[in-house]
């Protein structure tokens, strides 16, 4: 019997066994929730072209390249995924992949029920698989291209893995292949794999002093660690010439040579951060506004988190390593996703036992208040992804309309600008823009440094008001338009200009 199903006395005791009786219908509810916000639009950023781009120069044949020499920046998973839909579905096809992010958050939901379904009992894991699925950072990365959910899916495969070795009970031939997986695929899509191999050399190395089955727990260790070497021994940066990838190398200068400005900008900027604003968003979808109540609640979610070593030191130590790695380089919203099964279930954990601990039935009212705070505050906040995902064109509100008619502006760019256009791009559209037109677009900054190759020039408009302060400093002019893509709701359309003296 799990630590769980001890007799809870008031509001805890109710919830647990009305969740056990309608579990079904409590993670359907929020499976059917995730479905509905899919609409196969990519939800574009910078990070998800760059894995685009990458995924596409491999499925025509150029490599693990991106115009721009950022192929480092990246791990293999996503490009890898994304080079296969390209060639199935075709180029630039995204909705594939994006159908393959919503069947991670899918199976993570199953994962997160049958993790502690096998840990405590089926009415707390419905509570906890429930508190993830209307988690808004849950939620947006289960229709976002980008590594998190991947990742995540990997972790949980991970820890149900370790969690079936670690209870015994024979399955040998599911368990061993669940938790090798689950590590795989984390190696794959992110580097921070290590925090979790780090926590799991700890507590697995406390199993092989503790425990008499210590083969299992000394087998497992070795099988992780040789994984994730096997992973990045086929990892196609590795055969570049260089022993570390940039972020490898990035991570040593941040602690060794460069460790005194790692610690100032933990004390000044990540830790404020973190405390105030970043962990409010991630686990609660927003943050109060008012700082004592926003450490107040970031301690509550990290202490709730880290005592978790209290039931698995695997657990506890994942959360504790993570903090600790935003705080020496940098927090931030998605970071969270590995660890939000945790943090859920240990917030259960708290207020489940603060109404025990509170005399009644103030312990109650204490119970429902801070389990609302969670799910309430959640909800109000997916419920507007999940509207916003519906909209009729997507595009047209989708973070204000600023991505409406890029697809269509690189397409055209590709097809009727000539082969040797150098053409300056705005910021916030240029990687996307870049991957639709299959060409390297240039920064202003670029352009100030001298750096465009020989051709002629266009720059889209709207662009920057020091690109046109360059222009005008060279004495050069924005001359005909070259093609026009009209936006909706009274934005200005986008617009190719050449440039010239």
């Amino acid at each position: 019997m799990g630590q769980s199903q001890v007799a809870q006395p008031g509001a805890a005791a109710w919830l647990r066994a009305w969740a056990e009786r309608h579990r079904g219908w409590l993670v359907g509810a929020a499976m059917l929730m995730l479905v509905a916000g899919f609409n196969g639009q990519w939800r574009m950023s910078r990070d998800s072209a760059l894995y685009a781009t990458i995924g596409l120069n491999l499925a025509e044949g150029r490599g693990f390249t991106h115009p721009r020499g950022a192929e480092g920046r990246a791990n293999p998973g996503l490009p890898y995924l994304l080079a296969g839909v390209f060639r199935v579905f075709g180029p630039q096809v995204l909705w594939p992949a994006l159908g393959l992010m919503l069947g991670c958050g899918l199976a993570v939901l199953g994962l997160t029920y049958r993790l502690f379904a096998m840990h405590a009992d089926r009415g707390t894991a419905a509570i906890v698989t429930l508190m993830l699925g209307v988690c808004t950072t849950f939620y947006v990365h289960s229709l976002d291209l980008l590594t998190d959910m991947p990742f995540l899916l990997g972790a949980m495969l991970f820890l149900v893995g370790y969690e079936s070795l670690r209870r015994g009970g024979g399955r040998w031939w599911i368990d061993w292949p669940t938790l090798a997986a689950g590590v795989a695929v984390m190696a794959a899509f992110r580097l921070v794999v290590l925090v979790f191999v780090a926590a799991a050399v700890v507590a697995l190395v406390w199993r092989i002093f503790t425990s008499p089955r210590r083969w299992r727990f000394a087998a497992a260790l070795l099988g992780i660690l040789a994984v994730v070497v096997a992973v990045r021994l086929c990892d196609p940066r590795s055969t570049r010439g260089t022993v570390l990838t940039s972020k490898e190398q990035e991570i040593l200068n941040r602690l060794g040579p460069d460790l005194n400005v790692t610690l100032r900008q933990m004390a000044f900027e990540n830790a404020p951060d973190l405390f105030l604003n970043t962990t409010p968003r991630a686990v609660m979808g927003n943050k109060f506004g008012v700082p004592p109540l926003d450490l107040a609640l970031s301690a509550t979610i990290f202490i709730s988190g880290i005592m978790l070593v209290r039931r698995r030191v695997l657990w506890g130590m994942v959360v504790a390593l993570f903090m600790v790695q935003w705080l020496l380089f940098l927090p931030d919203v998605r970071y969270f996703l590995p660890i939000l099964p945790l943090l859920a279930y240990g917030w259960w954990l708290t207020v489940v036992w603060l109404d025990r601990a509170i005399r009644q039935p103030w312990g109650g009212r204490v119970f429902i208040a801070l389990m609302f705070l969670w799910v309430g505050a959640n909800v109000s906040k997916t419920m507007g992804v999940l509207i916003a995902q519906r909209g009729v064109p997507f595009y047209a509100t989708y973070q204000r309309g600023l991505y409406e008619g890029v697809e269509e502006l690189g397409r055209r760019i590709g097809r009727e600008l000539p082969a040797d256009a150098q053409v300056v791009a705005p910021y916030l559209v240029r990687v996307q823009v870049s991957f639709y037109a299959e060409r390297r677009l240039y920064s202003v900054a670029e352009a100030e440094r001298g750096e465009l190759p020989p051709g002629p020039l266009f720059v889209i408009e709207p662009c920057d008001a020091a690109f046109e302060s360059w222009v005008k400093a060279r004495g050069w002019t924005f001359g005909r338009e070259v093609l026009r893509v009209e936006r909706r709701n009274g934005k200005k359309p986008w617009r190719i200009l050449a440039v010239g003296g």
